[in-house]
């Protein structure tokens, strides 16, 4: 994804279905600034997680990497 202008974010949720298990990570930066990290196990109906973050105020791109098997579904990114 393109760039995000993050002011005082405390949390990201993803709203995910998958077939596999993995990790989902969320980067500031390509690959090396993590910014949350989602433990994923296969679900079939939409699931929404939740991490605490913690990040400067600024505008960064956002990257996200998956290492697993089977398939992951991105439906929805969201802060708070």
């Amino acid at each position: 994804y393109k760039y995000f202008a993050f002011n005082d974010l405390k949390e990201l949720s993803v709203t995910i279905t998958s077939t596999g298990s993995g990790t989902l990570s969320a980067y500031s930066d390509m690959g090396n600034n993590k910014i949350a990290s989602f433990n994923l196990s296969p679900v079939s109906n939409w699931t929404k997680l939740t991490e605490k973050i913690t990040m400067n105020n600024g505008v960064y791109p956002l990257y996200f990497i998956y290492k697993g098997t089977g398939l992951v579904e991105l439906k929805n990114i969201s802060f708070s």
